[in-house]
């Protein structure tokens, strides 16, 4: 068991705020790129845009540069086969 800590904490119902997600040892995580794709706090205002030079080489700033842990290096190996 182990506990997930949120770069940016959630609303939730009632006004709770979620600042950790809470997983069991087998449970599954699901990751959504889609969705993580178009977060404003991340992308900024024209998050839903088509902008591709976002990712090229040297074009994040700091601050939108995240670490994905584990599952970018899944991404990465996945990317090689």
């Amino acid at each position: 068991d182990d506990v997930i800590p949120l770069q940016f904490p959630q609303k939730a119902k009632y006004n709770d705020i979620v600042t950790s997600i809470p997983v069991s040892k087998g449970q599954y995580i699901i990751l959504s790129l889609f969705a993580y794709n178009r977060l404003t706090q991340i992308w900024g205002p024209d998050a839903n845009k088509w902008k591709p030079e976002r990712f090229f080489s040297g074009s994040l700033k700091e601050s939108q540069k995240v670490n994905v842990g584990v599952i970018g290096n899944v991404y990465d190996i996945a990317s090689l086969i």
